[in-house]
């Protein structure tokens, strides 16, 4: 059948400022597997099979969350210095993973959201990146989105799915 990996990742500004708080989750199949504790900067299992996951698991999954965490904090900056109006409560929401398809065939995916607000997608060829705001087009310009994420995207995140694909197999057998 098909699979899936996802993440969530929030982050908030407030009056111009953006907040150090990091809201994060990861989604196996659509369960949750993973909750970000933003208060020990560290990614913690959810549910008896991610407890069961190995502890360098979890070591990479706060590395590369401490990372996202950052990048998203600059990232939500700049787009609050091409705001006009900067005041009162501001949201940036990004969703990464990747689904493995019937064919076994692993597409791995971006969305932006900027106050709920889709502000860039990126999937595999033929579809790319779409930026459906203009004021992200800017913003496209400064990132260094497409190669290097979707590779990324395409390679660690599908690599990761499969990986947790045969452990959560070999758990649920075994259980």
């Amino acid at each position: 059948g098909s699979h899936s990996l996802l993440y969530n990742m929030t982050v908030l500004s407030r009056d111009g400022f953006v907040q150090s708080r990091f809201f994060a989750e990861g989604f196996l199949d659509r369960q949750t597997f993973l909750h970000y504790d933003h208060k020990k900067g560290r990614a913690e299992p959810w549910g008896r099979w991610a407890e069961k996951l190995a502890a360098e698991t979890w070591e990479t999954e706060s590395t590369d969350l401490n990372e996202s965490s950052k990048e998203l904090r600059k990232l939500l900056a700049e787009i609050l210095s091409l705001q006009e109006e900067k005041g009162g409560l501001h949201s940036l929401q990004e969703t990464v993973g990747c689904n493995i398809d019937e064919d076994s065939h692993p597409q791995g995916f971006r969305l932006l959201y900027f106050n709920g607000e889709l502000l860039l997608s990126c999937y595999p060829e033929p579809h790319g990146c779409t930026l459906p705001q203009s004021s992200a087009r800017t913003l496209a310009m400064e990132m260094e989105l497409s190669k290097h994420y979707q590779a990324y995207v395409q390679g660690e995140l599908c690599w990761r799915l499969q990986s947790y694909l045969e452990s959560w197999t070999g758990f649920t057998e075994r259980t």
